[in-house]
């Protein structure tokens, strides 16, 4: 959980594997071999479908503009965010507020559906616990 929810917290932030594994005081070979093993799926791809989540919130908001939401979650392209965004999504970054639900009914996508120890209300949990 400590992980997932650290992961959540600073979505806007820099989450890359090497930044991650120092926080958790583990090696980048191990928390990434781990973090797959234990949810599935890779953190990259946990990672991405989070920041998809999170500017799906952010595009709910009319007054901030597309190019806004991929520099906040960390995309330095924006047609790659939006190549990402419709790959996750099946919909375009573009004109999204009409088709995205309020803000309190977004939740992170069901894109995870491996049966692990750790998911719980489908969305992937880890405790750094069971990391090690």
């Amino acid at each position: 959980d400590q992980i997932c929810e650290y992961i959540k917290e600073h979505i806007e932030d820099d989450l890359s594997l090497e930044s991650l594994s120092n926080h958790f005081y583990l090696s980048q070979a191990h928390f990434s071999r781990l973090f797959k093993r234990k949810t599935g799926v890779t953190l990259v791809d946990y990672i991405v479908n989070e920041k998809i989540a999170h500017a799906k919130i952010l595009l709910s908001n009319p007054a901030i503009k597309v190019y806004e939401v991929a520099e906040r979650i960390g995309y330095k392209s924006v047609p790659h965010f939006n190549r990402q965004f419709k790959n996750y999504t099946g919909m375009t970054p573009n004109g999204t507020e009409k088709q995205i639900a309020p803000q309190s009914e977004i939740t992170s996508f069901n894109y995870f559906e491996a049966s692990t120890s750790c998911l719980r209300n489908d969305r992937v949990k880890i405790n750094i616990g069971q990391l090690r």
